[in-house]
């Protein structure tokens, strides 16, 4: 009876070591499925319907999901609805209402642009994987690699050898790396630098992030500097970026003082908004909305001047001056919107895209979904950082939708999350 004891044991054991065995090649591939996601271009295969298309990135997330998330949600006793994607359900839940409306209305790629919103969450899934069957070490070394990559392609990108695949930076001298664009590039760049430890790759980053000319982007990094409780790492950081800037500024000074000289002031931005606020008129449908938004004499260039040295906010200012007062008008709209996809490519707010698609509920629970992030999170962990920075550059661009910050956000968002409450307790990705 005992040697049967022994025996049952050792039969345990052994299929315990092939479980972990198996989750860790299903997390090892999950997380290489998830820097090439990263990796690849930004560019469409082929257009659904209207600015919808289908990209390589989706073929990537498919990947993923069959051949990781599901058969490691099968096999595996994985929380079903982990942190953080729990808070952000009941934003979900409202752009599911919102879509709802939208489609009976005639809006049917709303169903594309909410389907948009379940994928990039979904990555959180693969960020919880990871948790379970890697170590940190695996994920700071991949992320090291993915820094490296997109440093290079970056550098490449300046001097002329790589072109770019960016839609929002063409012919500004703004890098946009693999991405839509400038904006979109920084935020990655920003990121990584928080969980790259190494200075040489800090210090690449800092100047790849600086040739983006993201300014809201620099503004989120310092919201988050100064936010953050690990002072040690801060002073490094700080430093860092100054010699970044510093090495910049040697070589791109002309364009640095460009952008100084295109940046309004918080009062001369007050007063832009308010111009806008009395020209722009009431929409009542998306096909108006896209005429007086449009870059033509009876559509939006009536209403700038083209001449300004502050064009690009006065096209923000309009742009959000007309989806506000169209919201508004209609209770429903008001409360849930216009549905996801609704405004086009870009309305340069996260939040007034937020509430231009999902109404003052929507706003509403994604303005929760950010707090209970906040107040979850220590100050010293990546999450807290990621929050604050793209809270920040949210009121100015459209990053909330953003097809590779958002994926990025939630991997390791959910794989911190996992990583503290469940794995190993306590332990987060302090930078």
């Amino acid at each position: 009876m005992v040697a049967l004891g022994r025996v049952h044991t050792q039969v345990n054991v052994r299929r315990e070591v092939r479980r972990k065995a198996r989750l860790y090649r299903l997390a090892r591939r999950g997380l290489l499925l998830f820097v090439f996601y990263m990796g690849v271009p930004k560019i469409d295969l082929f257009v659904v319907t209207g600015s919808a298309a289908i990209r390589p990135e989706d073929v990537v997330w498919s990947i993923a999901m069959l051949f990781v998330v599901f058969p490691a949600m099968k096999d595996y006793s994985l929380p079903l609805v982990p942190r953080p994607v729990d808070a952000y359900f009941p934003y979900l839940m409202v752009s599911l209402i919102s879509t709802i409306l939208a489609v009976y209305g005639g809006q049917i790629d709303s169903i594309f642009y909410f389907a948009r919103l379940l994928q990039y969450s979904s990555w959180g899934y693969l960020g919880l994987v990871a948790a379970y069957g890697l170590r940190v070490s695996d994920v700071r070394r991949m992320m090291l690699a993915l820094s490296r990559v997109l440093a290079a392609w970056g550098l490449l990108e300046f001097v002329g050898l790589i072109p770019s695949v960016g839609r929002f930076g063409e012919g500004l001298q703004r890098l946009s790396i693999n991405t839509s664009g400038p904006f979109e590039a920084s935020v990655i760049v920003l990121l990584l630098m928080f969980l790259v430890t190494k200075r040489v790759d800090r210090v690449l980053l800092g100047v790849v992030l600086l040739l983006t000319q993201a300014r809201s982007t620099l503004a989120g990094g310092m919201m988050a500097l100064a936010l953050a409780r690990n002072r040690t790492t801060k002073t490094v950081l700080v430093v860092q970026v100054l010699l970044a800037g510093l090495m910049a500024l040697a070589v791109f000074g002309d364009l640095v003082d460009q952008r100084v000289s295109e940046t309004p002031s918080i009062s001369k931005m007050g007063s832009l908004l308010e111009d806008q606020w009395e020209l722009a008129p009431r929409t009542d449908s998306r096909t108006e909305y896209m005429n007086e938004t449009a870059f033509r004499e009876d559509g939006l260039n009536s209403r700038l001047d083209l001449n300004s040295p502050y064009l690009s906010f006065e096209i923000r200012a309009a742009r959000w001056s007309t989806i506000i007062k169209s919201v508004t008008v209609s209770p429903i709209d008001f409360l849930f919107g216009w549905g996801p996809g609704a405004y086009g490519l870009a309305v340069d707010s996260g939040y007034v895209r937020v509430f231009g698609e999902g109404g003052v509920l929507g706003l509403g629970a994604f303005g929760l979904f950010l707090f209970r992030l906040l107040k979850r999170g220590d100050r010293s962990t990546f999450t807290f950082a990621a929050v604050i920075c793209i809270a920040t550059v949210g009121c100015l661009i459209d990053i909330f939708y953003a097809s590779k910050v958002m994926p990025f956000f939630w991997f390791v968002c959910t794989f911190e999350a996992a990583l503290s409450a469940s794995v190993r307790p306590g332990r987060t990705l302090r930078w």
